[in-house]
């Protein structure tokens, strides 16, 4: 059936961008999450544990807490609070993102 305003050919390109822009901000959030979980596991000395906890987080904010938010703001809350803690490390670490530190040892 043909939409009222353009026809079969415009309601096929709105799914197409539809299609696209999600596939963009899922782009977004992985590069976004790379940043995070690159600075934690350099942080720590190569542990990768924190990069299982943001992981994790992500994963319980998209199903637990976005929904609300996200229906309140009108958008995906959650891309958006990853690319700023993205972009707050890269601007304060700067170069050092890439230091390692050196492992903790426990000695028992």
């Amino acid at each position: 059936m043909a939409s009222a305003k353009g026809g079969p050919r415009a309601a096929r390109a709105g799914c197409i961008l539809s299609f696209l822009s999600g596939k963009l901000a899922f782009l977004l959030l992985c590069a976004g999450l790379s940043v995070v979980i690159a600075a934690f596991w350099l942080r720590t000395g190569g542990s990768v544990w924190p990069g299982i906890l943001v992981h994790g987080m992500t994963n319980y904010w998209s199903t637990a807490i976005a929904p609300t938010a996200n229906r309140l703001l009108g958008t995906d809350v959650r891309n958006i609070a990853v690319l700023a803690l993205a972009v707050i490390l890269l601007v304060v670490l700067g170069r050092r993102l890439g230091d390692r530190q050196a492992p903790v040892v426990v000695a028992g």
